[in-house]
């Protein structure tokens, strides 16, 4: 019986609305399955009910969630905060119907995402499952004398 339920769209669907997902679990959830990825895909409802479920949204998130580039995330309104001797993006969660409108809506959030998949998978493909490792080289203590 529970199975039948779970695979539906949705119901599924139905199920995420009341549910208080946040940005990661929005994520958790559109991996658990195709069923699941369609019902947290069918409209930006969902994406934007998690968005706004935290108090900021880092441009990690931003980037993450709404497949913006970098360069794209820049133009949404944010404060810049000093961190760790760096600086650290903060976003309002109502940028996130803006966020969603830059994407395209959801067809260009998709549209994003399968591209994003292609070429994390040619990557792959050329240099690895490991890729990353390569991509992100440790960083390591310089010794001057």
């Amino acid at each position: 019986m529970a199975e039948g339920v779970l695979a539906n769209d949705d119901l599924v669907h139905l199920i995420l609305e009341h549910a208080q997902l946040s940005p990661s679990t929005f994520v958790g959830a559109s991996r658990v399955c195709k069923t699941w990825r369609n019902a947290c895909m069918r409209d930006a409802s969902l994406l934007i009910k998690a968005a706004s479920s935290c108090k900021y949204m880092t441009k990690r998130i931003v980037m993450g969630m709404f497949a913006l580039s970098s360069a794209e995330a820049n133009t949404l309104p944010r404060k810049v905060l000093p961190i760790y001797g760096g600086i650290m993006y903060q976003y309002d969660p109502q940028v996130a119907t803006d966020a969603v409108d830059k994407a395209g809506g959801m067809d260009g959030i998709r549209r994003r995402l399968k591209k994003r998949s292609l070429e994390q998978a040619s990557i792959e493909v050329a240099f690895g499952e490991h890729w990353k490792k390569l991509q992100w080289y440790p960083r390591q203590r310089l010794i001057t004398c």
